[in-house]
């Protein structure tokens, strides 16, 4: 026997007509809620990036405070002109913080006479907020003590770096002694080290380097006292390596939040001579040196090419930048953009400044594909190796800067210290 259900009388389909309505009028307050809601996050996150994008660049122009309130308000007016902006004087010196507000109009919520909401952000920034220990290695060089101004004109490039590092420590250090936070150090750089190279054209280290420190005065007189001299070659790999040994030396930050950085002025150019890596010179009518080095006197492993004969010349290198680049560079080349991976690897954050590089100043990125390949020129190589060993975030060179002349070096120096010491503090 089947059964047949009833049909809904008119009461009954009436109900359901107005449950229905409801239930589609509640679905709609849902979405447009959702809608509004999402509206005020979106605008919200907004703010916040740009309120802590803004703190940022206000802290460059520190420690000139109008002119940090004066960089916010630009920024905050070019990436968020409706948000209303306050940038109060900070008591703490060296620091910035930056107040925004929003008004956002609500669509679907207006039913429930909420017109609009605000949104508010709040950023703070400025310096010693985590332990930093910063070395230098400066390209101490005979090429950098000729040209214009030399030996002692404010362009001459070993003046020019020389001030370029004491206005990156006048950056970084505030007074003559300054936080424990911050520590620097610094070491000029050319073919060899004297120790454990006693010939006379190596670094001396003794009177050159300075071991990490916060004593201002102490650090300066080092850099002072930083003298250009040739003969030796030129040893990125070495420099590099002996800037991690400082970095890495006594007295170094060991808390798991500490910043590592080295920053290296260089021109790229790694050039051979084989008395800097302990090979006797060749007095008037002897016979040719002998290729074997002395072992208290050769390069560590890291920066020293295999080939050692000192017959092979690689003097040719600098002569034009049009000149393939020889065995012994390729192959220096090689080391220092492996010493360079290694540090990164353990945590070392590496900023680059070229100067005097060979070729022409261009956008290109790092093409880690032609570091030490025979067929490309001083002008193409020296800059890729140089791009390639610092730090850029991918796609950039963020961290790569490039000196046209030798009286840019203290900007950019003054402008990697501060990017190193002022961060987001909330």
């Amino acid at each position: 026997m089947s059964r047949h259900r009833a049909k809904p009388t008119i009461a009954e389909r009436g109900q359901i007509l107005v449950m229905s309505a409801l239930v589609i009028l509640v679905l709609v307050a849902a979405i447009g809620l959702a809608i509004d809601l999402g509206r005020i996050f979106v605008a919200r996150a907004q703010l916040v990036r740009a309120v802590d994008a803004a703190a940022l660049a206000g802290t460059l122009e520190l420690p000139n405070a109008t002119a940090a309130q004066a960089k916010v308000y630009a920024y905050m007016s070019e990436n968020e002109p409706d948000a209303q902006v306050d940038v109060p004087v900070s008591p703490t010196e060296r620091q910035i913080e930056v107040k925004g507000s929003k008004t956002v109009s609500m669509f679907f919520i207006r039913v429930l006479g909420i017109d609009s909401v605000e949104v508010t952000a709040h950023a703070k920034a400025g310096f010693g907020v985590l332990a930093v220990d910063t070395v230098m290695a400066i390209d101490a060089t005979g090429s950098m003590g000729t040209g214009t101004g030399c030996p002692n004109g404010s362009s001459c490039p070993i003046v020019a770096a020389k001030q370029a590092a004491i206005s990156f420590t006048d950056t970084l250090l505030s007074g003559s002694v300054a936080s424990q936070d911050t520590l620097v150090g610094e070491t000029p750089y050319r073919g060899c080290f004297n120790t454990p190279n006693s010939l006379s054209g190596c670094v001396p280290l003794a009177t050159m380097m300075q071991p990490l420190s916060n004593d201002k005065s102490v650090i300066q007189a080092k850099i002072n006292a930083v003298a250009s001299e040739g003969g030796t070659g030129t040893n990125v790999c070495n420099g590099m390596l002996k800037a991690n040994e400082i970095l890495f030396g006594t007295g170094h930050h060991t808390v798991s939040n500490a910043l590592h950085v080295i920053v290296i002025l260089s021109d790229g150019d790694n050039t051979y001579n084989a008395r800097s890596n302990g090979v006797d010179a060749t007095p008037v009518g002897s016979p040719p040196r002998t290729p074997t080095p002395d072992p208290a006197r050769q390069l560590p492993a890291a920066c020293r090419p295999s080939i050692n004969d000192p017959n092979q010349s690689d003097s040719n290198v600098s002569s034009t930048c049009l000149n393939s680049q020889q065995p012994r560079e390729r192959e220096l080349d090689n080391k220092t953009l492996a010493l360079a991976d290694q540090l990164k690897a353990s945590g070392v954050e590496i900023y680059v400044v070229g100067l005097g590089v060979c070729g022409t100043k261009n956008t290109n990125l790092c093409n880690r594909g032609i570091v030490g390949l025979q067929n490309y020129s001083d002008g193409t190589a020296d800059r890729n190796l140089l791009k390639c060993i610092a730090s850029s975030t991918a796609g950039t060179n963020d961290h790569y800067y490039e000196a046209t002349t030798a009286t840019e070096l203290s900007g950019i120096f003054t402008n990697i210290a501060r990017l190193i010491g002022f961060r987001l503090i909330e």
